[in-house]
C-alpha cells in the first residue's frame, strides 16, 4: 500500500507544470479547452512512463547515454521548444486581430483530439533528463525496486502515470473553471507570456548545448 502511495505522490511530482511542457499543456487548456489541455497532460505523463520504466528497471545504459550526448540533447529539445513557443506567440497575435465564431472553435477542437497527446508525449521522449529525475526522486523517497517482482513493478509504474494523470485533470479543470473571471484581452496576454516563457525555456536549452560542444 505504501509503495504504491509512493508511487502516485511520484507521478505527481513530476507532473507539476512548471516547465515548458506544462506551461504548454495550460496554454491549451486556456485556447482549446479541459479536455485538449488534459490530453496534453496525458501525453507528457505517458512518456514520463517510459523514462519511469528505465529508472525502474535499472538500464544503466540510459544515463550513460545521456552523459555521452548530453550537448546533442539540449539543442534539440530547445529547437523544439523555440518552434512552439513562437507557434504559440504568432497564434495569439492571430487570434487578437481574427475573431473566430465559436461553432468554428468546436470543429477545431475536434479535429485535433488526438493531436496534442501525440506531441507532448514526443516531445517530453525528446528530453531524456527526465530519467535523471526520476533517479533523484526514487533516491530521496527511498524507492527500491531491484527486489520486487515484474508484477509489483510494472503496478509502480502504473502508478507513477495515474498520479500524473490525476494532476493533469486537477490542474486543467482549475485553468477551466478561473479562465471564466479572467477578461479575454488578459487571457491573450497569459498566453502570448507563456509562449514566450517558452522560447527563453528553448533558447537557454540550446546555448547550453552549444556553449558544451
Amino acid at each position: 500500500m505504501i509503495f504504491m502511495l509512493k508511487a502516485l505522490i511520484i507521478g505527481v511530482i513530476v507532473a507539476i507544470p512548471v516547465g515548458p511542457l506544462g506551461l504548454l499543456a495550460v496554454q491549451r487548456t486556456m485556447s482549446k479547452g479541459r479536455k485538449m489541455g488534459f490530453l496534453s497532460g496525458v501525453g507528457a505523463a505517458a512518456s514520463d512512463m517510459v523514462y519511469s520504466t528505465s529508472a525502474v528497471l535499472g538500464m544503466g545504459y540510459i544515463e550513460i547515454f545521456l552523459q555521452r550526448h548530453k550537448c546533442l540533447i539540449n539543442c534539440v529539445t530547445g529547437v523544439l521548444f523555440l518552434i512552439v513557443g513562437t507557434s504559440i506567440i504568432m497564434k495569439t497575435k492571430k487570434n487578437r486581430q481574427v475573431k473566430k465564431e465559436k461553432n468554428n472553435n468546436k470543429v477545431l477542437a475536434d479535429e485535433e483530439l488526438i493531436h496534442p497527446a501525440f506531441t507532448h508525449f514526443i516531445m517530453g521522449l525528446s528530453n531524456p533528463m527526465t530519467f535523471l529525475v526520476f533517479v533523484v526522486i526514487f533516491a530521496k523517497m527511498g524507492v527500491d525496486c531491484s527486489g520486487n517482482g515484474i508484477i509489483k513493478n510494472m503496478l509502480f509504474i502504473l502508478g507513477i502515470f495515474t498520479g500524473s494523470c490525476i494532476l493533469w485533470l486537477i490542474t486543467t479543470t482549475f485553468v477551466k473553471y478561473s479562465k471564466k473571471d479572467i477578461k479575454p484581452k488578459n487571457i491573450f496576454l497569459v498566453e502570448k507570456l507563456i509562449g514566450i516563457i517558452i522560447v527563453l525555456c528553448g533558447s537557454i536549452s540550446v546555448l547550453k548545448g552549444l556553449i558544451r560542444f
